[in-house]
């Protein structure tokens, strides 16, 4: 009997079942180390005195172009006085308020002295009992515009009587009305450096 010369097929081979891939193990995340207090202080110290020019000139000219004088806050009180001087006396001694800076009017005459309490300002001017003006004889309130000409315009398109704005002799071109409640404003807008003296 003749051998076969076919050989026996072998049965494939299973593939291997693949092994699950083990998560690989995450490194904990560091806290990140907190600065040392006197490079902390360091850098602190740089930052106030290093740039303290540029901040300076910085927030100048912000305050300029919002119309604010320099000094000045973006609200402060006005109060026509008779004397300015005797003002300045009755304000130092009764409230303990310092003298800040005067200008002098072309004439020669005290137009403006101001007193400093912390940050605020009062503002004092000679008293002319002309109704259209801020040193009417009121006590007002004195706020700082970017464009006090434009607000003149929109006082009146709301209906307010108001007079053209004037430049004044301490430096602020101003405007000024009365309230439906009988208050007096100021609205002024910071024009040019007048050179002040001691008050």
């Amino acid at each position: 009997m003749a051998r076969s010369t076919k050989r026996p097929t072998r049965a494939a081979k299973k593939p291997a079942a693949r092994r699950a891939a083990k998560p690989r193990p995450t490194r904990p995340t560091r806290a990140k180390r907190p600065k040392h207090p006197k490079r902390q202080r360091r850098a602190a110290a740089s930052a106030r005195t290093a740039p303290a020019a540029d901040q300076m000139v910085a927030r100048r000219a912000i305050r300029a172009s919002a119309g604010i004088a320099p000094g000045m806050q973006p609200v402060n009180v006005l109060l026509p006085v008779g004397d300015i001087k005797a003002a300045l006396t009755f304000y130092d001694r009764a409230l303990g308020f310092a003298p800040g800076g005067a200008a002098t009017a072309p004439s020669g005459e005290r137009a403006y002295a101001d007193l400093r309490h912390g940050a605020s300002v009062v503002m004092l001017v000679p008293r002319t009992g002309t109704a259209a003006s801020a040193a009417d004889g009121s006590a007002t309130v004195y706020v700082y515009v970017e464009d006090v000409d434009r607000i003149v315009a929109q006082a009146r398109e709301a209906g307010v009587t108001i007079a053209d704005a004037q430049d004044q002799p301490w430096g602020d071109r101003t405007a000024s009305f009365t309230d439906p409640d009988g208050h007096r404003w100021t609205v002024a807008t910071f024009k040019k450096l007048v050179p002040f003296e001691p008050a």
